[in-house]
């Protein structure tokens, strides 16, 4: 649920940011939907905290 919230987060910002952080978020978006997938916890959280900081530092 909290990775779900933070994709739709981050599609949501996806216009404002730079190109490299759009290439980072959709990376990072599509290795969190394969470890939802897959149910690869440790890399979930891990692929979900990366997509956290770039949000937190788009916001701030």
């Amino acid at each position: 649920v909290q990775a779900k919230a933070v994709i739709e987060k981050a599609q949501a910002l996806f216009e404002e940011a730079c190109e490299e952080d759009k290439e980072d978020m959709v990376d990072l978006i599509e290795e969190i939907r394969l470890a939802i997938a897959e149910q690869a916890e440790e890399r979930l959280h891990e692929k979900v905290e990366e997509l956290s900081e770039i949000i937190f530092f788009m916001e701030t």
